[in-house]
């Protein structure tokens, strides 16, 4: 008796992307260790990561900066579960004196991103 069933392929079902936001990282992280940590969660597609300096300071000599990253997994299911990992993992060794904020990014792709930091960098 033969197997009737549609075997499911991979190959020709495509997965919806997802992001993640990636906030409090610390100005001596390593890209590369943090890209390996995402990268047990699932295959990554690109990851951006931005220096942003703000007007408050941290005291008389020192401006105060915050470092801002996104990271796009191939698979929406991915992201999801590396930022509910992640944020239940409380001491990361590259940055003990801040919490990591890692957010799932419902509504963004890619595209939309890019275009808001490029308005932003323009003002």
């Amino acid at each position: 008796m033969e197997n009737h069933r549609k075997k499911f392929n991979h190959a020709h079902f495509s997965f919806k992307k997802g992001i993640l936001l990636v906030k409090n990282l610390n100005h001596m992280t390593d890209f590369f260790f943090l890209r390996k940590l995402f990268e047990i969660f699932g295959k990554i597609h690109k990851s951006f990561f931005i220096q942003i300096i703000s007007t408050k300071r941290k005291s008389r000599f020192e401006k105060s900066t915050e470092i801002l990253g996104w990271i796009e997994y191939f698979d929406k299911i991915d992201a999801k579960k590396a930022s509910i990992c992640l944020n239940l993992f409380k001491d990361f060794p590259f940055n003990k004196n801040q919490k990591l904020i890692i957010r799932y990014q419902k509504s963004l792709n890619w595209k939309n991103l890019m275009k808001i930091l490029q308005k932003t960098a323009k003002i």
